[in-house]
């Protein structure tokens, strides 16, 4: 029989950007948070995750830099001039979400975000605007994420949010949404 609070269970994690309820991580990019002096490829832990910046890459503007600022662009973020700011997300059961607050200083297109499984990138995502705040989101429900980075020419990076889970999807087939409409 068809149970219509499934239904509306799967609805509402499947339509919304941020769904109540859902387990959720938030990185404030805070720079008093962050160890004074920290170099590339040194770690420190937010939110039980560690983050860390990291030399570009070829999906970068430019590879082969690792350069950054804190508080400089945005005096309560991260500044990313020519770096990967690097998310290990491998602690965290189920990411399926990430809302990244970005202010691009470069042009659209420069600030990018990226979903990782291992070494393949399951989904990845730009900036739209030019000196104005946005928030870039990348999605990963159903499928592995074990890092995520940001990586721009020139942008400042405040805060991401991370949806854990996405309760009732997996307990709701496509052919029970597909009998409700019908009806």
């Amino acid at each position: 029989m068809f149970d219509r609070s499934r239904l509306l269970a799967a609805t509402l994690v499947l339509f919304s950007s941020s769904s109540p309820g859902l387990g959720q991580v938030l990185l404030t990019l805070d720079p008093a948070t962050i160890p004074p002096g920290i170099q590339c490829d040194e770690t420190w832990i937010e939110a039980g995750v560690e983050l860390s910046f990291m030399t570009t890459t070829a999906e970068d503007c430019t590879p082969g830099i690792c350069n950054f600022g804190i508080g400089l662009l945005d005096p309560g973020g991260v500044d990313l001039f020519q770096v990967r700011l690097s998310a290990d997300l491998s602690g965290l059961d189920d990411v399926s979400l990430a809302e990244i607050d970005v202010t691009d200083y470069c042009g659209a297109g420069c600030t990018k975000a990226f979903f990782y499984d291992g070494a393949v990138v399951v989904d990845s995502a730009t900036n739209s605007f030019v000196s104005v705040p946005e928030t870039v989101e990348l999605t990963a429900v159903g499928r592995a994420v074990d890092r995520l980075v940001v990586s721009s020419c020139e942008a400042s990076c405040v805060e991401i949010r991370l949806d854990l889970g996405a309760v009732g999807v997996e307990s709701v087939s496509w052919s029970e949404i597909k009998s409700f409409r019908s009806r």
